[in-house]
């Protein structure tokens, strides 16, 4: 099911994904991903990662957190950013977008 899901004509449009897929599976058109599991670290950058791929006609990758991953996305920036990146400004950027989707919805 994989590579049927990857197809740009797949009539799979949504995947329920349980390890595996998560750090392993990449669909380049991917735009939205739910959180409901808690997941930390490197497994959280990588979730994250799948939403965050350059695509023809692609604007953004969307996160959707129902679980509150807040504390563990920051632990995960401090731990694996470049140390030369001003990680406040991260977290400004990241701030001021999710503002943005906050007036959207």
């Amino acid at each position: 099911m994989g590579e049927e899901f990857k197809k740009d004509n797949s009539k799979y449009k949504i995947a329920i994904v349980v390890d595996m897929w998560l750090t392993g599976f990449d669909v380049l058109d991917l735009d939205v991903m739910y959180f409901i599991k808690l997941l930390k670290s490197y497994n959280l950058m990588q979730a994250i990662a799948r939403v965050n791929r350059v695509y023809p006609g692609k604007c953004y990758g969307l996160i959707v957190d129902y679980i509150g991953l807040e504390k563990a996305l920051d632990e995960a920036l401090a731990k694996y950013t470049d140390r030369e990146t001003n990680v406040q400004d991260i977290y400004n950027l990241r701030k001021e977008k999710l503002s943005i989707l906050n007036e959207w919805f």
